[in-house]
Parts: C-alpha cells; sequence; structure tokens
C-alpha cells in the first residue's frame, strides 16, 4: 500500500490546451494517497493554472531541455553496462545498423531521463518520502519511463509503472525505427499499460518481453450532459475535431465532402490550422452548390466543443486519420450519441464497430469512398439513425467512460 505517488505528467498542470486527460487521472489518484507529487514538462513553477488542483497534489516543473555541455556528458554512458545491453538490444533484438546518429538519439534520451531522476531524487529527499511507500508512474512512454525504470533500479522497494498510447511505442512512427531504451523499462518497471488492444498486442509482438507486466486499462472522456432526443431533419451536421496536420488527412475529407452534390450538409471542423488555411483555400475553391455548407472554427476550448455538442444535433463525426490510438474526439462524439465514420486504424476497430454504431472506411480511402459513405450513412432511416445512436452512446457508457476507466485503473494500482 502506498502513501505517495510521483506522477510524471507532459502538460498537466502547466498548460491547459492537451493535459486534460492527465487531469482526469489525478483527479481520481489523489484520493487513494497521502499526497502526489507531479512534475509537468509545459510551462514553468509560476505559471497559474486553469486546472483543478487537488489539495494533496504539489506540481513540479521539470525543465528536460539538455544543454550541449549534458549532451557531452551523456557520452560517458558508453562505458554503462546499459549502454552495453542497448548496443546488443538494437543490433540482435531490433536487427538494426548501430549508427551514430541512432546512438544519439539514445545518449539524448537517457541524459533527459537522468536529469528527471535526479530531480525525483531532490523531491523525495525534501518531502521527506520513504521509497517503499512510493509509486512513480509515467503517463508516457518516453524519457519518463526511463527515468522512472531508473529510480525503481536505485531504489528497488519503490513500485514504477507507465502508461503506453501509440506514438509513444509504435517504432514505424520515429527515425530509424528505433525508440530508446525499451527493453531496460520493460525489464525494470512493475507494469506496462496500454490503452488499447492494438497497443497491447503489439508490444507482445514486436517486443516479446515480460507479457505478465502488461495490461490494457482504456482513457475515457467525462459527458455531465444529458443524452438528448434524436430528431429528424432534412440537413446532415458533420463534424470533425484535430489540428489541420499532415496526419490527420482533413483534406482529403474536404475531398471527398465537396464531391457530395445532392445532400444538404454542414461540416465543421475544430482543431488549430498548421497547414496555412490550405482547408480553407480548397474549401472555397470547391464548396459552390447551395447544399453544401462549411464552418472552420480553427483551435477552441474543449468545453466549448462540449457545448457545441450538447446545443446542436450533430449527425455524424468524422476522422480520416493516417494513424490513431484510440482517438479521444471519437470518445467525446460517441459520449452524446453520434456514430462516427473513421478510418481502419491503429485502435479505431476496437472502438468504431462497422454498421454497429458508425462506418469504418479502409485505412487509405479515396474522396470517393468518402462520398459513398456519407450517402450510406444520409439514406438510412430515422429508426435506423437512432439505433446507430444509441449503439454510439453504449459503447462510450460501457468502455470508455471516464470516471469508471480511471477509478478501476486508480484501485488496481493502489494494491502494487
Amino acid at each position: 500500500m502506498k502513501n505517495y505517488l510521483i506522477f510524471f505528467s507532459e502538460r498537466y498542470p502547466g498548460e491547459y490546451i492537451g493535459g486534460r486527460y492527465e487531469e482526469k487521472e489525478i483527479l481520481e489518484l489523489h484520493k487513494h494517497f497521502k499526497k502526489v507529487i507531479v512534475t509537468h514538462a509545459v510551462g514553468n513553477n509560476n505559471t497559474a493554472s486553469d486546472y483543478n488542483i487537488p489539495a494533496n497534489v504539489k506540481n513540479f516543473f521539470f525543465n528536460a531541455n539538455i544543454s550541449y555541455i549534458s549532451k557531452l556528458c551523456s557520452l560517458k554512458l558508453v562505458f554503462s553496462k546499459l549502454f552495453l545491453e542497448e548496443f546488443k538490444y538494437i543490433k540482435n533484438d531490433l536487427k538494426l545498423k548501430v549508427s551514430l546518429k541512432l546512438l544519439i538519439i539514445f545518449f539524448v534520451e537517457m541524459q533527459k531521463a537522468i536529469k528527471l531522476k535526479n530531480f525525483i531524487k531532490t523531491i523525495i529527499a525534501a518531502e521527506d518520502m520513504d521509497p517503499p511507500s512510493i509509486l512513480v508512474y509515467s503517463f508516457w512512454n518516453d524519457y519518463r519511463a526511463i527515468a522512472a525504470a531508473l529510480l525503481k533500479r536505485e531504489f528497488n522497494q519503490l513500485k514504477s509503472i507507465s502508461r503506453t498510447h501509440a506514438g509513444d511505442i509504435f517504432l514505424e512512427r520515429h527515425p530509424f525505427n528505433y525508440l530508446p531504451a525499451k527493453k531496460f523499462i520493460f525489464h525494470t518497471l512493475d507494469g506496462i499499460y496500454p490503452i488499447s488492444e492494438i497497443t497491447k498486442n503489439y508490444i507482445l509482438k514486436r517486443y516479446c518481453y515480460y507479457h505478465a507486466k502488461v495490461q490494457v486499462f482504456r482513457l475515457g472522456t467525462s459527458n455531465h450532459y444529458y443524452l438528448k432526443e434524436y430528431t429528424n431533419s432534412d440537413l446532415l451536421r458533420i463534424v470533425s475535431c484535430s489540428s489541420i496536420i499532415k496526419i490527420k488527412r482533413i483534406e482529403l475529407l474536404a475531398e471527398g465532402l465537396q464531391l457530395i452534390k445532392s445532400v444538404n450538409f454542414e461540416w465543421i471542423h475544430f482543431g488549430r490550422d498548421k497547414m496555412n488555411n490550405k482547408i480553407d483555400s480548397f474549401c472555397m475553391e470547391h464548396f459552390h452548390e447551395p447544399k453544401q455548407k462549411y464552418h472552420l472554427f480553427g483551435m477552441v476550448e474543449n468545453s466549448e466543443i462540449m457545448e457545441y455538442y450538447n446545443n446542436h444535433q450533430v449527425d455524424l463525426f468524422m476522422n480520416t486519420s493516417i494513424s490513431e490510438g484510440i482517438s479521444v474526439s471519437i470518445m467525446e462524439a460517441m459520449s452524446f450519441g453520434i456514430p462516427v465514420m473513421a478510418t481502419a486504424v491503429g485502435g479505431t476497430p476496437e472502438i468504431v464497430k462497422d454498421g454497429y454504431n458508425g462506418y469504418l472506411l479502409s485505412a487509405n480511402p479515396s474522396p470517393q469512398e468518402i462520398e459513398f459513405y456519407v450517402k450510406k450513412f444520409h439514406k438510412l432511416t430515422f429508426e435506423e439513425k437512432k439505433i446507430m445512436r444509441q449503439n454510439a452512446y453504449s459503447t462510450w457508457y460501457n468502455n470508455y467512460k471516464a470516471e469508471t476507466n480511471y477509478k478501476k485503473f486508480a484501485e488496481f494500482i493502489f494494491t502494487l
């Protein structure tokens, strides 16, 4: 039984945009520990926070930047046992050529992890925490998970665990198909908790280590609004929500929707534009039919998106990403009973069941495929749409409700 939790965050509570999922964890976890220490890598110690920070939570800004001198100092790792193990892992397990660029990735990540480990050691001493009463938890399986493993190695009686998502595990998403110290992390930590079955299966297949340590615990979203009655309407309202970046393929979604001439639809997109108004320019050029309407709202607070879902009847949520873990925006849409049409990539098929709570597009759909499935959804009878909406809501309520999932996870790790 642990009295102290050390939680490695990225944004909570230093930056409001993007850190709300870490916040949901803390709002449940803090109930089970005497004291919670949170480190965050965004913001600083003087940043005013918009988060709800419980009384027993203390947060510390950790500057993850590494100086040039520190990078040079990291070269002394060449003489360490950990480096020799990593060298063998790269060659024998990953079957990669050991190049200078690849080793630089290892050295820099290790130096960040060592810096975080030493930072935490000073906090443990200052807060007079007894190592056997400490649980170290990294929300991300990156240098923070390495730091958690280093702490475990130094203080064997404490427990260290990590969640895994997708980008922090899938090697193919990274330069040289390499992520540092994964064997060390999996060997040393007491538990590895992927957020999806596809991530778990990837870990077991690609890394093949320590199966008993790997267990799925899903993330979730909160929705305090009542589910409203669906009404019949001539307008098909479609929503998408993500930053406008290459991996999200919003231009593909726009290309598919502009082919639809016979359906009275309105497309709403929420998300910061990082492609220099490319989507807006495309829509201005191609959305000419009276029945084609679109609104690009840019960066919007999550609370405003939830308000929009509550105040407007949204018929369909769309996601055309190249890759996904389990999309939080999909969870949020389903919590309002909104069917989802999404590409069959990553963990999306775990939440979107074709013909049940939405439709699965192929992993690389054409604009014509998007057009076809939107029209197919539009042609459903009113009763068929109501059933699909209820199925979407049930999927969220039974599998992705934050209050249920985070409570289950908190109760589990408290017993480690």
